[in-house]
């Protein structure tokens, strides 16, 4: 049998098989994961949690309210007495400390919310790549296949040159082994494959065993926005950039709220009592101040608030360092990735299966030892594996730089 009609069989008959799969999509598994991704539910509850507190904070504490029941025993010419009293007391904070709180806690809840898109924006890249990762997976055991049916081909013509006595038994040997070594590589991705389902199916909230069809291939597209505009589009919609800014808004409010424990909060109290014997009610109005006697206390909390704040201030700086410069990065990256690709698409890997089909026609014609040919399979399948191989980085990267610019690089632009 002509090698040459082997590789046409092999193409024909993977590519058929590729259609009969099932192909998932992208776009589903991303809704599933905002839906039912355990930790993103929670980082959602968080901030839900961290918003009903605000609201909250910007009462005063409850009031306290009593009754006091009176009785004083006969004595001499004095009657016995009975009398009720209604007491009510209320403390009522310095102005600015309640409203401070508040807006701690607004900036927490604010916190909270971007750590919520953080967390989803890194499920979302995470799915990316594992749907990146799966579709590698069946491609190069795709291009295995197909030269696992070369190699068997070229076992056979191995043994039929053997016995005719035209080669020795070590060609027809390494080609066996070389396709025993290739057999091997596919079960290897089979097996990785059902590996990183497990990883996808958690990350989807679904049950373990879950199994899948066909992951489409990455599609090579050009980056639409230079890395400056994502740079701008990064400090308005990256999570971690702004809460850099929250925390350090909170810190301001923290070290202001500090501050104020140098001013005094109130009290104020009302009281009415009944008497049964007759007697005119008594009503007493009073009001007292909680002093900062011990000044050191406040002294040190305002001292701990502005260390605090110097010390956002110098770690958010530090984050921005870290975000712009992983931007820059997975930029450049995505570039890298990209551009290799295509010159394994357009240019190495056409020579590599030139020099396979001009090494199969010289093998049969005898102008070619085994060596040779066994070479240029060699070749063949290096440049198929680094070809989905620089997919594959390509897909991971550009997911992992929509994560810094903070939403989809197609939107980026609207």
């Amino acid at each position: 049998m002509k090698l040459a009609f082997v590789v046409a069989f092999a193409v024909a008959f993977n590519a058929n098989a590729e259609k009969k799969e099932e192909k998932i999509s992208l776009a589903s598994l991303l809704e599933e994961a905002k839906t039912n991704n355990p930790a993103v539910k929670a980082a959602y509850e968080r901030w839900q949690s961290a918003e009903a507190k605000v609201s909250a904070s910007r009462s005063w504490e409850n009031p306290m309210v009593g009754i006091k029941n009176k009785k004083a025993e006969s004595s001499g010419t004095e009657p016995a007495m009975k009398s009720e009293m209604l007491m009510v007391e209320q403390e009522i904070p310095f102005p600015g400390k309640i409203s401070d709180e508040a807006r701690m806690l607004h900036h927490e809840a604010k916190i909270a919310h971007e750590d919520y898109r953080a967390r989803l924006l890194e499920t979302e890249a995470q799915v990316k790549i594992r749907y990146h990762l799966l579709s590698w997976l069946a491609s190069t055991a795709d291009a295995l296949k197909k030269d696992t049916d070369i190699l068997e081909g070229i076992a056979r013509v191995a043994q039929s040159r053997l016995s005719a006595g035209q080669s020795s038994a070590d060609e027809a040997l390494l080609a066996q082994a070389q396709l025993k070594m290739v057999e091997n590589s596919v079960f290897e991705r089979e097996q990785q494959k059902l590996i990183e389902e497990e990883e996808l199916n958690a990350l989807l909230g679904r049950k373990p065993g879950t199994r899948w069809g066909r992951f489409e291939a990455v599609p090579l597209r050009d980056l639409p926005v230079s890395v400056e505009e994502l740079e701008k589009q990064a400090r308005e919609t990256n999570p971690m950039y702004l809460n850099t800014l929250h925390m350090q808004a909170h810190a301001a409010v923290m070290a202001r709220r500090a501050l104020l424990n140098f001013a005094p909060d109130f009290k104020v109290s009302y009281e009415r009592e009944k008497f049964e014997s007759g007697l005119p009610a008594e009503t007493t109005i009073g009001a007292a101040l909680r002093i900062p006697l011990w000044l050191w206390r406040p002294a040190g909390e305002r001292k701990s608030a502005k260390a605090h704040q110097r010390q956002t201030q110098a770690e958010s700086q530090s984050a921005q360092n870290d975000i712009f410069k992983t931007l820059y990065k997975e930029y450049t990256e995505v570039n890298l990735h990209r551009q290799l690709a295509l010159n394994y698409s357009k240019e190495i890997l056409p020579l590599a299966e030139s020099a396979l089909q001009i090494a199969q026609k010289n093998y049969e014609t005898g102008r070619a030892d085994f060596a040779k040919l066994t070479e240029a399979v060699r070749h063949l399948l290096e440049a198929q594996m680094k070809y989905y191989e620089e997919l594959y980085h390509y897909g991971e990267h550009w997911a992992m730089l929509e994560v810094v610019a903070g939403k989809e690089i197609e939107g980026v632009k609207n």
